[in-house]
């Protein structure tokens, strides 16, 4: 069986994507043939068995989700693939410790220059936090009125970003944002970094 370098990239929003096609992007080998923005990790995980069996016949698939709440990336993968059950190797069930915004603080400087703060107000180990998107719409709230406009929700709304938060974000992830950088803060980066680089190297 060949294994194909067109990869299935499915993540949980718009910045997941961002950042999956950064990590693709990194390996010459690699292209990637189609996104799927699951509005969240509910469909990802219902789709889990599917995209492990394509993997399975030699499509790989790239998939992000965040960690979140739960206490560990293990019981995150026994409560999607079931206990025990490893992935197929062409499938990169990958984990953002906690949440997408951590790698993106992980080299804060863009959003230092956007939020017109510097970056010593940004954490140093943003994988540690709780909730890094809640860090970065709290520092979002000290930036100048369009960009705080933009991502924070409207006062009253049960939303929980603003209407423009990814097409603020998702420009920096593809343009500013350092991924060698954000590696040394955000070990789960640096550890999805290195699996992309393996497939890259079995489709080679």
């Amino acid at each position: 069986m060949k294994l194909s370098n067109q990869v299935f990239l499915a993540a949980e929003d718009r910045l997941g994507l961002a950042l999956g096609s950064r990590l693709v992007g990194e390996q010459p080998a690699l292209q990637i043939w189609r996104k799927d923005d699951s509005g969240g990790c509910v469909k990802l995980k219902v789709d889990v068995g599917k995209y492990n069996q394509m993997a399975g016949i030699g499509y790989p698939v790239l998939l992000l989700t965040d960690l979140d709440r739960r206490p560990c990336c293990t019981d995150l993968l026994n409560s999607w693939l079931g206990e025990g059950r490893k992935p197929n190797l062409n499938f990169l069930l990958r984990i953002c410790v906690r949440e997408a915004e951590a790698w993106l603080l992980a080299h804060p400087a863009p959003l230092a220059r956007l939020f017109k703060l510097s970056v010593s107000r940004f954490p140093t180990q943003p994988e540690t936090l709780a909730d890094p998107k809640a860090e970065l719409l709290k520092l979002a709230a000290k930036a100048p009125a369009k960009i705080r406009k933009a991502l924070l929700p409207a006062a009253g709304s049960s939303a929980t970003i603003g209407r423009e938060y990814n097409d603020v974000l998702c420009p920096l992830v593809r343009g500013e944002w350092d991924i060698e950088e954000a590696s040394r803060r955000a070990p789960s980066l640096q550890r999805a970094r290195s699996r992309i680089r393996e497939l890259a190297l079995r489709v080679s």
